[in-house]
């Protein structure tokens, strides 16, 4: 049994020093949560997974002073496991715009791998209160 939040969008935009410029991003956003139904046998495992690409749209064209930054595909999986722990899988492949050298990307990604741990807190809270 899957649980589809609705798709939405996501415009934001980060502020950086120089010499970077300023970097906005569109995307739009899918949630999935899924329950095993039990009917292959005993197994009550959940998960979850999200899709995340960017957009298009005239009314969010990029702004003057902002670099666009494409989310190619990212997405994220989590799987329950017992103890009450979760196994995530992330990929990303986002295009940072510019002229940025791609070891520079390549630390900062690693930097936000912090962000599924964000998304499973949002998770529990939302959970909570249904």
């Amino acid at each position: 049994m899957a649980t589809r939040l609705a798709p939405h969008l996501v415009y934001t935009n980060s502020p950086y020093h120089r010499p970077l410029t300023d970097r906005d991003l569109f995307i739009v956003q899918d949630y999935v949560r899924v329950k095993s139904d039990n009917t292959q046998g005993p197994s009550d495992e959940s998960w979850f997974y999200t899709y995340n690409h960017d957009v298009d749209h005239p009314y969010f064209a990029p702004r003057s002073g902002f670099v666009r930054a494409k989310m190619k595909y990212q997405g994220l999986v989590g799987v329950s496991g017992g103890g009450g722990k979760t196994r995530l899988t992330w990929m990303v492949n986002m295009d940072f715009g510019g002229s940025v050298p791609s070891s520079f990307m390549n630390a900062m990604i690693m930097n936000l791998m912090v962000f599924p741990v964000s998304v499973v807190e949002r998770t529990k809270r939302y959970l909570r209160e249904k």
